[in-house]
């Protein structure tokens, strides 16, 4: 994610914060609130990118400190943390008209500029943002969103019997007070022989078949 093509000029990854104003704090769920944050960051010039959550600031905190000195750690100097939900985007883009999307919507969007260590700024990020077992700490939005990814399909992995040479099949233990007496005895990976009857092959079902989505 250190550069990112697009009309065929290669640009560099920023960090873009952008901060909700209260009425919109108060009036919009988590993933109304999220959605606008990057779409104000949109409407200021970022293209896309990713958006990390984060419910709390610090008093005296230093959004840059984190890509001056790779591998800081918010947990070095103790501070006092207050409630400001703002969202932290790592994207790419030309931020402007700032001034004017704060004169309309009241959100502020800041550019923090080109990154030094995307690694860096996303973990230091990370190491302290909100999470929820209902949403997930990151998405995508814009130009690098999940629909816009296009990617080969995934190789048909393949798995030859080192013996025969045909497709192996996944097995199970006839017997399954055999599996803890054979298991202890396999310590190590390699080929073993066996008697017939131990294991008998597990028929495959699709997903579809088994009633999965």
């Amino acid at each position: 994610m250190a550069s990112f093509k697009i009309r065929g000029r290669r640009l560099k990854a920023i960090h873009v914060v952008a901060s909700p104003p209260e009425r919109d704090v108060e009036l919009l769920d988590f993933s109304g609130l999220r959605r606008r944050a990057y779409r104000m960051a949109m409407a200021c010039g970022v293209f896309g990118g990713s958006i990390i959550f984060h419910p709390f600031r610090r008093f005296n905190e230093d959004d840059i400190l984190e890509d001056v000195e790779e591998g800081f750690s918010h947990q070095r100097a103790p501070a006092c943390w207050y409630l400001s939900p703002h969202f932290h985007i790592i994207g790419y883009g030309w931020v402007h008209r700032v001034a004017e999307n704060y004169v309309h919507n009241g959100w502020v969007i800041k550019n923090l500029g080109v990154r030094k260590s995307v690694r860096a700024t996303a973990h230091y990020q990370l190491s302290h943002c909100g999470v929820n077992k209902r949403f997930h700490t990151v998405v995508w939005f814009g130009a690098l969103s999940y629909g816009k990814l296009r990617a080969p399909p995934y190789p048909e992995q393949k798995h030859p019997c080192p013996m025969c040479g045909r497709e192996m099949r996944r097995v199970r233990f006839v017997d399954p007070g055999d599996a803890s007496i054979v298991e202890s005895s396999l310590e190590e990976e390699e080929l073993f022989y066996v008697d017939p009857g131990v294991f008998c092959y597990v028929e495959s079902i699709s997903r579809l078949a088994a009633g999965g989505g």
